[in-house]
């Protein structure tokens, strides 16, 4: 079976704007990382030629070793698209739907697919699937909440082991674009979640009660800078903790254990407002995505024999 040391797997976190590859032993340690913004919007057109050229830049990638891909590179923009699987989704409905990309014979490539829910309140995830679940299998997690911050966050319930339900939230895009398209940033892009600013933002945004009322406070970091109540330097910590908290005022925790997952110092900010909320919480283990990865393709492989 070799050694924890012998490569088992390529594993490829592929977005929209990054690529993230991992040489990984059956154990499911890394044995080599590459990271770059060779995402699927620079690579579209040629995903096979930035493929093979990220690949042989790792020394341990062994010609014939499974490749298993997760992210955008399996959405409708990307290589071949991985079509959703529905809810209740685990690690082994996940198994059953993922796709193998023939073109690419001898080689073995695999396509992680992302989940859906169909209705009035319709929601897609595609990437994080393979996160959470990594999170499930190494935390032993059963029954939580967890809050995955970021351009697009989600906030996801577990019950049983399995994604039961999710929900996505603009919170992530809406300050990019107050901050760099309104008259809101005019005031600066500096966040200090330390800072009483911030606090009073996650509060303000805590006791919202409708989108109107998000509206009506977000105008606030403008008007209170105006009448010299809010420092200019702290606006967008006050405009951060407003819509992180309106998020939060927004969802039901269902007195579940909460899990926050991600990267750089988003989940710390959500941390630090989910504290203010009086809710405690823990952040998951960087590259999750590893055990995730690891656990589909595995299950794919016994289905397959």
């Amino acid at each position: 079976m070799g050694s924890s040391n012998t490569p088992y797997i390529a594993a490829i976190d592929w977005g929209t704007s990054s690529f993230r590859a991992r040489i990984v032993g059956i154990n499911g340690n890394v044995i080599e990382t590459l990271s770059n913004g060779d995402g699927i919007l620079v690579s579209k057109g040629h995903f096979s030629e930035t493929l093979e050229r990220n690949l042989a830049s790792l020394d341990n990638y062994e010609i014939g070793l499974p490749i298993v891909m997760s992210g955008m590179i399996g959405s409708r923009n990307g290589w071949v698209e991985a079509p959703y699987t529905e809810l209740p989704c685990s690690a082994q409905s996940l198994s059953l739907r993922l796709v193998r990309i023939e073109e690419y014979l001898p080689h073995q490539l695999y396509l992680i697919p992302g989940i859906k829910k169909t209705g009035d309140l319709s929601d897609v995830i595609r990437g994080e699937e393979t996160e959470i679940i990594g999170a499930i299998e190494h935390l032993n997690l059963s029954r939580v909440m967890m809050v995955i911050p970021g351009t697009h966050s989600k906030v996801v319930t577990i019950d049983n082991g399995e994604i039961s339900d999710f929900k996505t939230f603009l919170t992530g895009e809406i300050f990019h674009a107050l901050c760099t398209s309104t008259i809101l940033g005019s005031f600066g892009h500096n966040v200090d979640i330390r800072s009483e600013w911030f606090e009073k933002g996650v509060n303000n945004g805590l006791k919202t009660q409708h989108g109107g009322d998000l509206l009506n406070l977000l105008f606030t970091a403008r008007s209170r800078v105006l009448v010299s109540d809010l420092p200019e330097s702290a606006s967008a910590s006050f405009i951060s903790g407003l819509l992180i908290g309106s998020e939060i005022g927004a969802t039901d925790y269902q007195n579940r254990p909460v899990w926050i997952m991600g990267n750089g110092k988003l989940p710390q900010a959500y941390q630090r407002a989910l504290s203010i909320a009086d809710i405690n919480c823990q952040i998951v283990p960087d590259n999750i995505v590893v055990a995730g990865t690891l656990s589909i393709f595995n299950r794919y492989k016994k289905e397959d024999l």
